[in-house]
């Protein structure tokens, strides 16, 4: 039952994480290279943070091969669908 939760949660994560990034990127311009790679480990770190604290809720922060392949795969459908519904809004 935990790992069905677990799994659940991450595949969610991997789409939030989707999101999240494609919101930013499109929001945020920054020219400078230092302040771009500092706003992606900034980024990174907080997701990640994130997603540990509330695994950790779930089960004892035991991360899994399924919970990091159920981030991936909800990061892809994510990414996916966010093309797809790109292409046909033309943006």
């Amino acid at each position: 039952k935990i790992q069905i939760y677990s799994s659940v949660f991450s595949a969610l994560f991997g789409i939030l994480f989707s999101v999240s990034m494609n919101y930013c990127y499109k929001k945020v311009r920054i020219k400078n290279r230092y302040g771009r790679i500092a706003f992606n480990l900034f980024f990174v770190l907080i997701h990640v943070i994130g997603y540990y604290m509330i695994l950790e809720k779930i089960n004892n922060g035991i991360l899994h091969p399924y919970c990091i392949l159920s981030v991936l795969a909800g990061f892809i459908i994510a990414e996916i669908l966010h093309y797809k519904v790109a292409n046909k809004l033309h943006i």
